[in-house]
């Protein structure tokens, strides 16, 4: 930036104490997903994962996915 610039960095509307941080998780594949996709009329509760399921939760937990 010039010098006659009037914007400052790292200012913010609030304070860093009154703030807070959002994390969004996507939950892996469940067996009930895949039951709405092929549009199975069976209703699941706590439903199992299914083996992409596994995989996406293998990836989470060992690092490999991007954050």
């Amino acid at each position: 930036m010039d010098e006659g610039s009037t914007a400052r960095i790292g200012l913010s509307v609030y304070p860093l104490h009154r703030t807070k941080t959002l994390h969004l998780v996507r939950h892996a594949e469940g067996v009930h997903n895949e039951a709405i996709r092929r549009k199975d009329p069976k209703q699941y509760f706590d439903a199992q994962l299914t083996p992409l399921g596994w995989k996406q939760d293998y990836a989470n937990s060992n690092g490999s996915v991007r954050r």
